[in-house]
């Protein structure tokens, strides 16, 4: 019985492991995210960001020092082929890199890193995983 009960645990454990929703990847990145991106013309953009396990999410960015209301973005998220997460919706694509279980590196429109700069491009987990 071990024969057979090896082998089909081995199976359902690897199956259990590939479901991720939309995300695509080993590590679940849904949750949510904030921190202070960098800013031209202002202190920073406090920037929100929350990533439903269904493929929907959502993106609040705040520009400091301004009498503004926050700008707001919701679409669908998807794991591309070079597994950044791309937000789609709004005025064009945005790309973030996985470059931890608790950290999300922003990207350029075209799906690059942020070229020649020491400046902070990440957002933080905060709170539960899921919501």
């Amino acid at each position: 019985m071990s024969v057979i009960f090896r082998p089909l645990l081995a199976f359902i454990l690897l199956a259990l492991s590939a479901c991720g929703g939309t995300s695509g990847g080993a590590t679940a990145v849904y949750g949510n995210y904030e921190g202070v991106i960098p800013c031209a013309d202002c202190p920073g953009i406090k920037t929100e960001l929350f990533l439903s396990q269904d493929g929907l999410f959502r993106l609040s960015e705040t520009y400091l020092s301004r009498s503004t209301q926050p700008i707001v973005t919701t679409g669908q998220w998807m794991r591309d082929d070079q597994g950044l997460i791309r937000l789609k919706g709004g005025s064009g694509d945005r790309f973030f890199a996985v470059a931890d279980s608790q950290t999300l590196r922003m990207y350029d429109r075209a799906g690059k890193p942020v070229a020649d700069t020491d400046l902070d491009y990440e957002l933080r987990r905060v709170g539960d995983a899921v919501r």
